[in-house]
């Protein structure tokens, strides 16, 4: 027995040694321990130029490409200390697939052109992020870039901080200045490390995959729409999604008080979804297939909507309720909350009506 013992705690042993050595060889290749630059907060990429082939998400999609820039960054510029907008949000600011020059942050600096005033528009948009990590990236992405001064930041947000799991783990955000030795050591090491970056990732999509908010596309044959009259009133929130929304509404005024300490004006966004449609005074919701639940969805969407201009108001921000006021059309959505080239079009037309005569 002691013979079988020792040969268990050998082979263990072996295993462990072994798996610690493919470890620390994916970290030396792939994490960024003794990078000359500067490192980048986990999940930040830069310096990425893919290909994507589009027909599975969209049936008029095609082959795009898909960049972000040394800083991270997506979009035309001359320099990060000239740049006019910089547009902050999840993946539905980030827009994974949907090409370069049809990005609803590309189509608006389009629109501006058009009119008659350039106006640079980049896009620092981050799947998965919620207003804490817009929050976190003014601490821990934006300080490294050189220069970076925009005159706004546009913050398209409130899709995902509906779908935050835990109030007590998530209103919080931390700041640099009030971290931990401890803390401050473990942040060093999640920001370059391959595995942790790894892990993230792995957990996003879990969570993304959970919430509907991961990219795909939709079977639209099988939605079964419902119309009704707008409703003239939203139910009040209880339980975790009131705190939830409360805690929302306060971080979307940090978010303001963050974007004007860097000498910028804020511009805050709210968003829509998919499974509704309003038109005037008409609502229409999906009740039934891949959309379904769109009823719940409009009173959830809305409350946060109203945190958020809540917020904007008492901070003296430029307030845009996209989503009480677009009206979105069949065909402008990829997925759940992501929209095509037609529906990311329509945003950027939207919000350059709201913005054409308040930005020069």
């Amino acid at each position: 027995m002691w013979r079988r013992l020792r040969y268990g705690i050998r082979l263990v042993t072996i295993n462990v040694a072994l798996l610690l050595a493919a470890a620390t060889i994916i970290e030396l290749v792939f994490g960024s321990w003794f990078s000359s630059q500067e490192p980048l907060p986990p999940r930040v990429q830069r310096n990425v130029a893919i290909t994507f082939d589009a027909r599975n998400y969209y049936p008029d999609g095609s082959v795009f490409h898909y960049r972000r820039d040394r800083f991270g960054l997506r979009g035309q510029y001359q320099d990060p200390s000239k740049i006019d907008i910089l547009a902050i949000g999840g993946s539905t600011t980030n827009e994974l697939y949907v090409g370069e020059g049809e990005t609803w942050t590309d189509i608006l600096a389009q629109l501006f052109e058009a009119g008659g005033t350039p106006i640079s528009v980049v896009n620092a948009g981050m799947d998965g992020q919620s207003t804490i990590g817009h929050l976190n990236n003014f601490e821990r992405w934006f300080p490294k870039i050189p220069g970076l001064r925009p005159r706004y930041v546009l913050a398209y947000v409130g899709i995902n901080d509906v779908h935050l799991v835990n109030e007590d783990n998530y209103h919080r955000f931390d700041a640099p200045d009030a971290a931990s030795p401890a803390q401050q050591l473990r942040r060093f090491a999640r920001d370059r490390s391959a595995l942790y970056d790894l892990y993230r990732t792995s957990i996003g999509t879990i969570r993304a995959k959970q919430t509907r908010l991961i990219h795909g596309s939709i079977q639209t044959n099988d939605v079964e729409w419902e119309e009704t009259v707008l409703p003239g009133a939203i139910p009040s929130l209880a339980g975790q999604h009131a705190a939830l929304s409360r805690a929302y509404g306060e971080r979307v005024g940090h978010l303001i008080e963050r974007i004007r300490a860097i000498g910028a004006e804020a511009i805050i966004v709210t968003q829509h979804r998919a499974s509704y449609r309003r038109r005037e005074d008409r609502l229409t919701v999906a009740v039934g297939g891949a959309l379904s639940g769109g009823i719940h969805d409009y009173y959830l969407q809305t409350a946060f909507n109203g945190e958020a201009m809540e917020a904007c108001r008492k901070g003296k921000a430029i307030c845009i309720d996209l989503g009480a006021e677009i009206e979105f059309q069949p065909g402008d959505f990829q997925d759940y909350v992501h929209t095509t080239p037609q529906g990311s079009r329509r945003v950027a037309e939207f919000l350059h009506s709201r913005l054409k005569d308040r930005i020069r």
